[in-house]
C-alpha cells in the first residue's frame, strides 16, 4: 500500500503506518475505536479500498467482497437477526479480490444478542475474511471481542495538523487556525463547520485577538490587547457576543495547560472573571486587567491541546 492513499487523512500517523505495514497480510480483524469526528471511519474508508484493490476514487459499497452491517432505516441498533443473516454472505468465497471485507461501522450498536452472533462469527472467521468494526463507546464492545481485534485507538489531532490540512485545502491561515480551534482536535468537525458554517469577518479578528493574547511575552503586551480588544467590542453591533466568543477561546486552551505553572493558573482565574462579569454593569476588561497584574512572570501558554501520541496495541 502507498503511503499517498492515506493523504486524505488528518493527523493518525501511527495508525496509518501500522494499516501499511499489515495490508499484504492483514490480521483477521480491526477494532477502530475514538470519539466523533476524529476520523476513525476515514481512515477504515481508505484501509476498506486497499484491501479491495481498489483507487482512493474508486466506491467500494457495490463491490461483491464487500459486506456491511448496519442498523436498519429508522432503527437504532443492530439485530441479532441481521448478524444472522450476515453471516451466509461472510462465508461466501471473494469474487473479485483477494479477500472480503466485512464492515460494522456502529459495532457499539449491537444489541447482546446480536453481540453474541458476531462474537461467534469471529471465533470461526471465514477464510480470507477482514472484520472492520468501528465504535465510538468502546465500553459497549465486550472484551471477548476486543481480544479478537488489533485495537486501535483514535486521540483527537493536535491543531497544526488540522491547520496544515485546511491550508492545503485552501483555506486561508487564520481561518484555518480559527476552525482547527472550534474542532478541539477532531479534524471531521472542523470539515463539516468548513462545509457548512462560513466565517464572519469578526469571527476572524476574535480568533486574532485570542491568538495575540496568547503569544503576548509580558504584562504590558497582554494589557494592550486587551485595551484593544475592549474598544472592538464595544464597536461590535453584539458587543456582548464578541467578549463571550473571545473568552471561550482563550479559556479553553488556558485551561488546557492548567498545572504547568502558576501564571496559566491566574490567566484562567481572570478569564473565567470577565466570562462572569459579560452583561454586567462591570466590563469583562476589568477583571482581566486585574489577574494580568497579578501574573509575576511571563506565562508559557500552549497555542494547541497536549495530545498524547495515538495508542495502538493488540491483545
Amino acid at each position: 500500500m502507498e503511503t499517498s492513499v492515506f493523504n486524505q487523512v488528518i493527523g493518525h500517523q501511527a495508525i496509518c503506518r501500522l494499516l501499511m505495514a499489515s495490508f499484504t497480510k492483514p490480521a483477521s480483524a480491526y477494532l477502530f475505536f475514538g470519539p466523533k469526528h476524529v476520523g476513525k471511519a476515514t481512515v477504515a474508508e481508505v484501509f476498506i479500498r486497499s484491501l479491495l484493490g481498489l483507487t482512493t476514487d474508486q466506491s467500494y459499497l457495490s463491490h461483491p467482497d464487500f459486506f456491511c452491517m448496519k442498523p436498519l432505516e429508522e432503527k437504532t441498533i443492530v439485530s441479532v437477526e441481521q448478524v444472522r443473516d450476515f453471516r451466509e454472505s461472510a462465508y461466501l468465497r471473494p469474487i473479485i479480490s483477494a479477500r472480503k471485507v466485512l464492515f460494522f461501522p456502529l459495532a457499539d450498536r449491537l444489541n447482546e444478542q446480536g453481540m453474541n452472533a458476531l462474537l461467534k462469527l469471529m471465533e470461526e472467521p471465514p477464510a480470507d475474511a477482514v472484520f472492520i468494526l468501528i465504535a465510538e463507546d468502546i465500553s459497549r464492545i465486550p472484551r471477548t471481542v476486543q481480544s479478537r481485534s488489533v485495537m486501535l485507538s483514535f486521540v483527537r489531532v493536535p491543531n497544526e495538523y488540522i491547520v496544515e490540512s485546511l491550508v492545503q485545502r485552501g483555506v486561508d491561515n487564520d481561518e484555518a487556525r480559527l476552525y482547527s480551534s472550534r474542532a478541539r482536535g477532531l479534524p471531521g468537525l472542523a470539515l463539516a463547520e468548513l462545509q457548512h458554517f462560513p466565517l464572519r469577518e469578526t469571527d476572524i479578528e476574535c480568533h486574532q485577538f485570542c491568538q495575540r493574547f496568547l503569544d503576548a511575552k509580558s504584562a504590558g503586551q497582554r494589557l494592550e490587547v486587551v485595551e484593544e480588544l475592549s474598544k472592538w467590542c464595544d464597536a461590535q453591533d453584539d458587543a456582548t457576543a464578541c467578549w463571550k466568543a473571545w473568552c471561550m477561546i482563550v479559556s479553553r486552551t488556558l485551561i488546557q495547560g492548567l498545572g504547568k505553572n502558576q501564571d496559566s493558573i491566574l490567566l484562567s482565574w481572570g478569564v473565567l472573571q470577565a466570562m462572569c462579569q459579560i452583561g454586567s454593569s462591570v466590563s469583562p476588561r476589568l477583571a482581566l486587567e486585574a489577574a494580568i497584574t497579578r501574573v509575576n512572570g511571563s506565562p508559557s501558554v500552549v497555542s494547541h491541546l497536549p495530545y498524547s501520541s495515538p495508542v495502538i496495541y493488540s491483545e
